[in-house]
């Protein structure tokens, strides 16, 4: 009786795959400018997120499997997107402008390389106030190596 019991209340996930397309349409936006934040990736991380639903669905709760579904669906969809931009906040692109007010980007500063390192302190300046921890050490060695200290 148990195993009758265990396989009525066994969620087939691939009935319920609209649930993603459904959370992902209404909860989500998409910025197919940021990598990772297009429809595919979304979907795959609905997918998976609706495998887990099916695996700790609780039918005595007393919600239906598809509010449940719906649920934790678009909970992983926001941790996701959170990361995704947290992520996609700490790159620095090449094109990028200098400052907010400033049309000079900095592949625009970048020069072939010249006889005189000095040229290069107010980039790496500028590049040294972006960054913290071991990006910023890294920087901070350039910054000696250019002013004449040795490796």
């Amino acid at each position: 009786m148990s195993m009758t019991s265990t396989v009525s209340n066994t969620v087939h996930p691939e009935e319920y795959l609209h649930l993603v397309d459904t959370v992902i349409s209404l909860y989500i936006t998409q910025r197919i400018d940021i990598a990772d934040m297009e429809y595919a990736d979304l979907y795959q991380t609905g997918c998976l997120a609706l495998c887990h639903a099916a695996a700790t669905y609780d039918p005595e709760r007393e919600a239906s499997f598809s509010t449940y579904a719906s649920v934790v669906i678009r909970n992983r969809l926001y941790d996701y997107c959170r990361h995704v931009n947290h992520v996609h906040s700490q790159l620095l692109y090449l094109d990028a402008p200098l400052a907010d007010d400033s049309e000079t980007a900095y592949v625009d500063q970048l020069q072939a390389p010249s006889e005189s390192p000095a040229e290069l302190f107010p980039l790496l300046q500028i590049i040294q106030e972006e960054y913290s921890g071991i990006a910023a050490k890294g920087v901070n060695a350039l910054l000696l190596q250019a002013s004449g200290y040795s490796s």
